[in-house]
């Protein structure tokens, strides 16, 4: 598809006789540095030093119109493109441009422009000094603000685009064709009657439009005559790119976010879409159309299915958030935006040729960015903060969970964290999970799911489902592990956290994953869009095309995070070797706790337990503390193969706090039966642990007894064996 250009005759025209009087007639330029065949024109630093070298001038100016010209920009003149010739504040002729020549002759009146193209003109002017521009239609021409729709006084040096769609330019040659003063050398309808493609527009706006933009998969102009006049134009198939700002507010903060494929609704409205209308009374999009499809960047299906001034300002930062993650940057798109200055929400239209290579950023933007998703790997680097957040370990303790994590990650390593109840497992899993997100570009996320006896792969690798059509229709739905990988034909990379992973029987939940975890493509017996479901390694992702979607593909940097009780560590046993040998087991172990009732124990265990009290950020009460961290330390030491960690003791202490208006030894007794007991749930040894906290001065006793035996069938009066 042609480009447009704008091109100067030499200062005043000057060049103009020579050009049209060439057989056949040629247009130029200048700043001969040398041929094709001695100059990289694709150097951008080399075309510059040889233009300062030899010219007096703005090298970097020069260099980018000889470029144009010649050869080397992402978007320059190319044989079929066409151009207006501009003279003396004139149009001498519109043309269409041939294959470039080097001439080292150059003309006779200017020996420098060495850089030739024929030309085939389609209309010229047949009067000396050409058509003037003043007499031109206001549309063609300067404004009150200096500026036409697709003005032909914005040359500012020698050549540069001219930034008009199909219809502009088919506008021009119409109204040069209708002049006495015109010579048409080339029908204008036969020249463009090729079939119509498709035109390529932006649109700039804040985030929170866009927002709208995708709900709704509607656009909007206001009402005025050149935004009108584009609604007006706009044909099913047009491409609307998206071009709207970050965070900050400079030219450096704006990008692309995607785009919308134009469909076949049009309309004027007056109803209220957009949050600027409901908060400005100003501001009016009238004039809609609607997209039959969107593509966009970042991640539009988190965007709430409500109107956007009904959101808070939370959800509202959270979703353009969303949308604006994987921005590509306005510098990295210049060569096929060129430049321009918007006012408010504002369209224009990219040449065709640049348009399409536009939209070809996009998707290699897009697959670059769903590449390094699955194939980064990058190195693991945790803190105690990181790890440990809001959660109280010695400080030699602490040091080493966070190695061993670091280290287990940093190796390819799963993890599972293994533990009694209440020492922090989950919250350690949730916590590494949130940093590598908040740490690493590459990870999209993480999500906690907790496990159960009824897992199998239709759980966590999918199966098939009916149709959310109704149609009646099965068809494949991914399961807890493949969304992880992929959703909504997106490539995500989203941690896993799975909690009490052995109430699972994770051996028949996982299945065909395993075959993952070795390296291994593996199909699954399931297809989606007629094509069998496989899961493949990063190791066999090629990256070369866009994933299909029956494709999911397992990042390099992925992993799996998953708790697991010391108490029913028997269920370990029951997971293959296979499986277990792909995780690191790190231990998290209750702390040790002083015995004895020595003046030094007892401010020990006062310390550790205000230490904790501390961290959980509760209001220290010594002789409630200490009432609590008896039973903790009676809990812990009456048998070796039972305790309890320091989060269920934050609970014991809450319920005693909250509890502040009842006596003590109620209160205290009250939080060991509803805490303390249900750990004791089938634990052989139980009656031990039971008469050995009603032996702790702040219990009391019959109530302990009755609850012992109504929920734990132990009966102190009576001996149960050991």
């Amino acid at each position: 598809m042609a480009n447009y250009w704008l091109l100067r005759a030499g200062e005043r025209g000057r060049l103009w006789a020579e050009w049209a009087e060439r057989s056949p007639p040629v247009v130029t330029i200048g700043w001969d540095i040398g041929g094709p065949s001695e100059v990289d024109f694709s150097d951008k630093s080399a075309v510059k030093r040889r233009v300062s070298r030899a010219y007096e001038s703005d090298e970097g100016a020069t260099a980018g119109q000889l470029r144009y010209f010649v050869g080397g920009r992402t978007t320059h003149m190319s044989p079929g493109d066409f151009v207006v010739i501009l003279g003396d504040a004139a149009v001498e002729a519109v043309a269409q441009v041939g294959e470039l020549a080097y001439n080292p002759s150059g003309l006779s009146s200017a020996s420098t422009h060495t850089y030739q193209r024929p030309i085939e003109f389609v209309v010229k002017s047949a009067s000396a000094g050409g058509v003037a521009l003043r007499s031109l239609p206001k549309r063609f021409g300067r404004d009150a603000n200096g500026h036409g729709e697709a003005s032909l006084y914005d040359l500012s040096q020698t050549i540069q685009e001219y930034h008009v769609t199909r219809g502009e330019f088919t506008d021009l040659l119409e109204c040069l064709s209708s002049r006495d003063d015109v010579i048409v050398a080339r029908d204008p309808d036969e020249l463009l009657e090729s079939p119509s493609e498709r035109e390529f527009y932006v649109a700039l706006s804040e985030p929170v439009n866009f927002l709208t933009a995708y709900r709704r998969n509607v656009w909007g102009v206001r009402n005025t005559d050149n935004l009108r006049g584009t609604w007006a134009d706009l044909e099913e198939g047009d491409i609307i790119f998206f071009r709207s700002h970050g965070k900050g507010e400079t030219d450096k903060d704006w990008g692309l976010i995607g785009y919308g494929v134009v469909g076949d609704y049009k309309a004027t409205k007056s109803e209220y879409w957009w949050r600027d209308e409901h908060v400005n009374e100003d501001v009016v999009y009238e004039h809609v159309f609607g997209f039959k499809e969107t593509f966009c960047l970042g991640d539009q299906h988190v965007i709430q299915n409500r109107p956007e001034h009904r959101k808070s300002a939370e959800q509202l930062t959270i979703e353009c958030e969303a949308i604006l993650q994987n921005m590509l940057p306005v510098e990295d798109a210049a060569d096929h935006l060129g430049w321009v200055s918007f006012n408010d929400i504002n369209m224009w239209g990219p040449s065709q040729s640049n348009g399409r290579k536009l939209l070809e950023k996009l998707h290699a933007h897009d697959r670059e960015r769903e590449r390094s998703l699955i194939e980064s790997s990058p190195e693991i680097d945790l803190s105690k903060e990181d790890v440990l957040a809001d959660l109280h370990f010695p400080d030699e303790l602490a040091s080493s969970i966070v190695e061993d994590v670091t280290a287990a990650l940093d190796a390819g390593k799963h993890v599972i964290f293994t533990g009694p109840p209440g020492t922090g497992k989950t919250e350690i899993a949730q916590n590494v999970g949130q940093a590598l997100v908040d740490t690493h570009d590459e990870i999209t996320g993480s999500k906690i799911s907790t496990a159960t006896a009824d897992w199998s792969t239709f759980d966590t690798v999918g199966g098939h489902m009916p149709s959310a059509t109704g149609s009646g229709e099965l068809e494949f739905r991914p399961g807890l592990v493949l969304r992880r990988f992929k959703r909504n034909d997106e490539q995500k990379n989203e941690v896993l956290v799975i909690d009490e992973i052995n109430r699972a029987d994770i051996d028949k939940a996982l299945g065909q994953l395993f075959t993952v975890f070795s390296g291994q493509e593996v199909q699954l017996p399931f297809e989606q869009d007629d094509r069998e479901v496989c899961v493949l390694p990063a190791e066999q992702y090629t990256g070369t095309r866009e994933l299909a979607s029956n494709e999911y593909v397992m990042p390099r940097s992925w992993r799996l995070l998953a708790t697991m009780n010391t108490y029913d560590k028997t269920s370990l046993y029951e997971m293959s070797y296979a499986f277990m040998r792909r995780f690191a087991f790190i231990r998290i172990p209750v702390p040790a706790l002083p015995e004895g009732e020595s003046g030094d124990a007892i401010d020990e265990l006062e310390r550790l337990m205000h230490a904790y009290v501390e961290t959980w950020d509760l209001e220290w009460d010594r002789r409630e503390a200490m009432a609590v961290a008896r039973v903790w330390r009676t809990t812990n030491t009456t048998i070796d193969d039972r305790s309890i960690g320091p989060a269920i003791v934050k609970d014991l202490y809450q319920h005693v706090s909250r509890h502040a208006n009842d006596s003590l030894s109620a209160a205290l007794t009250q939080a060991v039966i509803s805490y303390v007991f249900p750990q004791l749930e089938g634990v052989p040894k139980r009656e031990q642990i039971v008469r050995q906290l009603a032996s702790v001065d702040e219990i009391d006793e019959r109530l302990l007894q009755t609850a012992a035996r109504d929920m734990l069938q132990v009966t102190l009066t009576e001996s149960e064996p050991v």
